[in-house]
Parts: C-alpha cells; structure tokens; sequence
C-alpha cells in the first residue's frame, strides 16, 4: 500500500468509527462505560503478520493473534486481537484507529477495523 492508500484507509476507519460511536449510543454506551475494543488487520504476508504481532505485544497489552486463512491459492494472513477494558469516548476513539492504522502501515499490514459488545 502508498501513502495514498493509508490516508484513504485512515479517512474511512475514522467515518466509519463515528457512525459506530453514534450506533454504540443509541444503544445505551456513555462514555462511563468501559469497552474491550477487537480489531483485524490483514496482512501483506507472514513476516508483516508476526511483525505487527510482535510490534503489538510490545507497545501494548493486547491479546493478539496470528493466523492464515483461506484456500491453497488465496491464503491471506491475519492479525486480530482486543484491548483489555478501557473507557473511551470519541476522539479517545479516534485517536485509537489512527494509531492503529499508522501501526499497522510501520509493519506492512492494514487496519481492517475494529468492534466491540455493549
């Protein structure tokens, strides 16, 4: 991916992070409340993969978690993990998924998204 490509995946995570703020209220979260975040990133290839795991486990103490998926000739590689529980409004949030999407840019993987339960 270019830096073009980041910009662009940056601008749509933080859209799509406000239209699930605005989701997470209307089903009752307040910022009171505390979140355990899941996220995906999908990976360039295993290296990148391991790599962002490593970066992950290192900056942070997510759970995070590796894996391959799919058929013999379209396997793609994951990174998924969640945060511990942590309270969170929307520009925490926001400043989250930018970290993660320029996290996930260091170690050549992209920053698939993120959910949580309420």
């Amino acid at each position: 991916m270019t830096a073009r490509d980041y910009d662009m995946l940056l601008a749509k995570q933080l859209v799509m992070t406000e239209d699930a703020w605005a989701t997470l209220q209307t089903k009752g979260l307040t910022s009171s409340q505390s979140l355990k975040l899941d996220f995906t990133y999908l990976a360039k290839d295993k290296e990148s993969a391991l790599k962002l795991s490593e970066y992950l486990e290192k900056e942070t103490d997510y759970e995070v978690c590796t894996y391959q998926q799919g058929n013999f000739l379209k396997k793609k590689w994951f990174v998924t993990g969640a945060t511990q529980n942590t309270s969170v409004d929307l520009d925490i949030l926001k400043q989250w998924v930018t970290w993660m999407v320029v996290s996930g840019m260091k170690n050549d993987c992209a920053f698939d998204g993120w959910g949580t339960e309420i």
